[in-house]
C-alpha cells in the first residue's frame, strides 16, 4: 500500500480521537497499559485507505481505515474495527514504551531481588533500592506496588529453593 492510496480527514479522525479520548473503556484501557492519553493526540493518525479486502489495520503509529467505510455507517455500525485496531495500536505503543513488556527486564530483576533475599536483605532495605528503579516505568505508585509485591512472591519463592 503506498501513501497515495490513503487519505487523511480531520473533521472523521477527530471525531474518532474524542470517542477514544472520552470513553472510559478506553481511558482505562490506557492507564492498564500506562499509555498517557495526550498520546491519542499526539501520536496517532487516522487515515482511510485502499486495504485489498481488509476492513481496517494498524499499529502503533497508525489506525488505517478502509475507504469503503468512509461513507459507510462508520459511527454508528463499524465503529467495532475502529476499537479492534485501537487495541492493538495500545498493545504496540506499549510494547515500544514500556520497559516491562520485556519478560527478561522482569526476570532479570527478580533474580536480583531473589539474589538479595538469599543474602540477608530486610525487603524494606530492598524496596528502598528496586521500588524507585521499578516506579520510573509506571504511572502510578499503586501500579509500581502491585508489580512489585508479584516480583517479591516470585524471588522468595527462588530464595526458598535455594
Amino acid at each position: 500500500m503506498t501513501e497515495n492510496s490513503c487519505f487523511r480527514d480531520k473533521n472523521k479522525e477527530n471525531k474518532i480521537k474524542r470517542v477514544l479520548l472520552n470513553h472510559d473503556l478506553f481511558r482505562d484501557l490506557m492507564e492498564y497499559y500506562n499509555i498517557p492519553i495526550r498520546d491519542i493526540v499526539e501520536n496517532m493518525e487516522i487515515l482511510f485507505c485502499n486495504l485489498s479486502g481488509k476492513f481496517a489495520e494498524g499499529n502503533g503509529q497508525q489506525i488505517r481505515i478502509n475507504r469503503a467505510l468512509y461513507k459507510d455507517e462508520l459511527f454508528e455500525k463499524n465503529f467495532h474495527f475502529i476499537v479492534h485496531e485501537f487495541f492493538h495500536w495500545v498493545r504496540s505503543r506499549a510494547k515500544k514504551r514500556f520497559y516491562f513488556q520485556d519478560p527478561e527486564e522482569i526476570q532479570s530483576f527478580v533474580l536480583s531481588i531473589a539474589w538479595e533475599i538469599m543474602n540477608g536483605r530486610s525487603i524494606n532495605d530492598i524496596k528502598k533500592t528496586f521500588f524507585p528503579l521499578i516506579n520510573r516505568h509506571f504511572t502510578t505508585k499503586l501500579a509500581t506496588n502491585k508489580f512489585f509485591i508479584k516480583m517479591i512472591n516470585i524471588s522468595r519463592k527462588i530464595a526458598d529453593i535455594y
